[in-house]
């Protein structure tokens, strides 16, 4: 399959390259549980960092507890890209197609151009 997706929404790069960035985000989350914002943070920070499974559980956790539709859109987003990158491509279709549902028009939300397209890619049959 070879799809090009833009990557994570919100970039962490900066944050995965300081080592103590989980550490920060985590503490910062003990303070304010369940910020969507911060749980999308820390989870791409830790898929920037290789740690794609526990990122997965905060991109789902940001996306099913955000309050905000946009932020549940971006977390829905993130989390497509991180299973394009794993190779799981119905999980990535589906987060994708859930981002797009909670903001269609969002030019964030929607970020890399027509994702719709990506979508239907995914949904293709793998070819030889």
């Amino acid at each position: 399959c070879n799809v090009t997706v833009v990557p994570f929404h919100l970039g962490a790069a900066s944050l995965a390259a300081d080592g103590d960035a989980i550490a920060q985000l985590e503490a910062r989350l003990r303070e304010r549980p369940g910020d969507a914002r911060l749980l999308v943070a820390l989870g791409v920070a830790r898929a920037e960092q290789g740690r794609e499974d526990e990122a997965a559980l905060a991109l789902r956790a940001a996306a099913v507890g955000a309050r905000d539709r946009n932020d549940a859109a971006i977390a829905f987003y993130d989390l497509g890209v991180l299973e394009v990158q794993r190779k799981r491509y119905e999980a990535a279709r589906d987060a994708f197609l859930d981002a797009l549902a909670l903001a269609p028009d969002d030019g964030d939300a929607a970020r890399g151009g027509d994702q719709s397209a990506a979508v239907e890619h995914l949904s293709e049959p793998a070819g030889p």
